[in-house]
């Protein structure tokens, strides 16, 4: 976590982030639920194709598919999206099933590509598409009652 000693007021200006100290790191980990692989073989199953529009970096997303036991081989990135054009965009979406380092916008297209395909779209967790959709997929409710006291 960078660091700088400053006599200025609570704003911070691009010029701030100039002559900083590395004091220490933070780290974020967010590990899969366990029953999303099991989740997802399941959709599969049923001849629904999940596909993992995400704005994590590549090894990240790589790691937890398999975390998950699923095939993480081919997975496209937001600077390969943005040079695409539509009609590309719509048959790499078709065969990818793993997108990584995407922005919102690059979220959108992949949706519209996917639409232009023909196919329903849902999509989990992010709200920036949102007006896009076929279907948005809740999260579940969060529970105030542990496993171990649940009736």
């Amino acid at each position: 976590m960078p660091i700088r000693n400053s006599k200025r007021a609570q704003r911070f200006y691009k010029a701030d982030a100039c002559d900083l100290i590395l004091k220490g790191y933070i780290a974020f980990l967010a590990p899969p639920k366990e029953s999303a692989g099991r989740a997802i073989r399941a959709l599969q199953k049923h001849v629904v194709t999940v596909k993992v529009l995400t704005g994590n970096n590549d090894l990240v997303t790589r790691k937890v598919y398999r975390e998950l036991g699923l095939n993480a081989d081919d997975i496209r990135l937001g600077d390969k999206v943005e040079t695409m054009t539509d009609d590309d965009l719509a048959e790499a979406a078709e065969r990818t099933h793993i997108f990584a380092r995407l922005s919102p916008g690059h979220k959108q297209r992949i949706i519209r590509a996917l639409q232009k395909m023909q196919h329903v779209v849902g999509f989990h967790d992010d709200l920036t598409a949102n007006h896009l959709l076929h279907v948005y997929i809740f999260p579940p409710a969060k529970s105030n009652t542990s496993p171990a006291t649940a009736p």
